[in-house]
């Protein structure tokens, strides 16, 4: 199952533009294999996603509950990004790098699309720069923190990946649904193309900033993160043999068991499978 519409738009529109504003970012990928000719295409992707999302409203027409539900979930991004530059600018006496964390250069024609990549900006760069991370206080202090931003976007990611689907007065079959579905495997492919590039770049700073953090790089999210993939797992699976159950970590593990399943190596980077 490919990852959520928005999710995959905001990781390539916030690439390509980390990428136009810094030449060491774009230099260090081109080395990595990633050079212009895939940002050009990135970009093109970014530009026709964009596209997309307001083809689907016009033509399929819209779930206005969901596009209530995706205004509601996006304010809640935008409070934890507003905590998080309170924090900044309390604990850093660099505006520069407090400019570049919270990625206010960043602006998508859609408002949920620039959002998306500010926050990505935000964990990446909080996950990989030293002088962020230990302003802000201690080890649970910043675990929460990006736990929070982390929960926040993917509630985002799950009300707006039902706007990209047919809605309950729509037609299925419409057209639109085909494209949008190719338009997900081209920037599914873009992504994978990209996460190989990241894996040769030594420079974790600048990983962060590109939102896009491999196995092993940065912080990992922690604490009770661990608990949240688990408890999604835990919703999509089939029920047990009730004959036959088991002890099995629950979602409030990694917060009071601190429970060694949970704690592993972390959820370290983005799931696009």
């Amino acid at each position: 199952m490919p990852a959520p519409y928005f999710h995959l738009l905001g990781h390539i529109f916030l690439a390509v533009e980390a990428c136009e504003h810094n030449s060491s970012l774009a230099s260090a990928l081109k080395s990595a294999g990633f050079g212009k000719d895939k940002l050009s295409r990135g970009k093109e992707l970014a530009a026709a996603g964009e596209k997309l999302i307001d083809r689907k409203a016009e033509e399929a027409g819209e779930d206005r509950i969901y596009e209530h539900n995706t205004h509601n979930a996006t304010a809640e991004v935008e409070m934890w990004k507003s905590t998080v530059s309170f924090r900044l600018n309390k604990a850093l006496d660099d505006a520069g790098l407090v400019k570049k964390t919270l990625g206010d250069d960043i602006h998508a024609h859609n408002h949920t699309v620039t959002l998306i990549a500010q926050a990505l900006r935000i964990i990446g760069m909080i996950r990989t720069h030293p002088k962020i991370h230990e302003s802000l206080g201690s080890e649970r202090s910043i675990e929460d923190l990006l736990i929070r931003g982390w929960v926040l976007l993917n509630k985002v990611y799950r009300n707006t990946q039902v706007l990209m689907a047919p809605g309950a007065a729509g037609d299925p079959d419409h057209k639109i649904f085909d494209e949008i579905a190719k338009q997900e495997t081209a920037m599914m492919q873009w992504i994978h193309e990209l996460g190989r590039a990241t894996e040769k770049v030594k420079e974790p700073t600048l990983l962060g900033e590109l939102g896009y953090v491999p196995e092993g790089v940065g912080l990992p999210l922690g604490g009770t993160a661990y608990g949240v993939p688990l408890h999604q797992k835990a919703q999509r699976d089939d029920l047990p043999d009730m004959d036959d159950l088991r002890p099995d970590p629950g979602w409030s593990a990694g917060r009071q068991g601190r429970n060694r399943e949970n704690l592993g190596k972390g959820w370290v980077k983005p799931t696009f499978d």
